[in-house]
């Protein structure tokens, strides 16, 4: 090495023999190449983010049916829209709008437990759970 900074030198690795990186053989690695250990971490996080979209598409399914059987359909439509009769005379918000999916879930859940506007507080119907699917079945009708 000629003390460049933009060169890495690898001359072996902890991850074993198979691995590719373990070569004994000095070579010469890009800056923008991650080194072995950065990628088993990833390689180690990347169930993690399947589970994680398991699980909301689990909770946007349990959301769903919640959003059916707790009256928002009356007013919020089966797509969101807010185009039944009741929720055009209540003016619903159109849950698939950008102004909607735009806010936090946080925001979302607060609006589903405690109401606003004309639409009534549904804290002592749900649990924080029942909520947070709702939620997760909101951001699923995203146009």
């Amino acid at each position: 090495m000629d003390g460049d900074d933009d060169d890495v030198a690898v001359t072996g690795s902890s991850l074993g023999d198979a691995h590719p990186m373990s070569s004994t053989s000095t070579k010469q690695l890009n800056r923008k190449c991650y080194p072995p250990d950065r990628m088993v971490r990833g390689l180690v996080l990347l169930p993690l983010l399947f589970t994680t979209l398991a699980v909301t598409a689990a909770d946007a399914a349990r959301g769903a049916a919640l959003y059916r059987s707790k009256t928002c359909v009356s007013c919020h439509a089966a797509d969101g829209s807010g185009s039944t009769p009741a929720g055009k005379s209540l003016k619903a918000r159109d849950l698939r709008s950008d102004d909607v999916q735009s806010q936090t879930d946080d925001a979302l859940a607060t609006i589903i437990a405690g109401g606003r506007n004309k639409m009534p507080s549904f804290r002592k119907m749900l649990s924080e759970s029942d909520v947070a699917d709702l939620v997760a079945h909101i951001r699923s009708l995203k146009k």
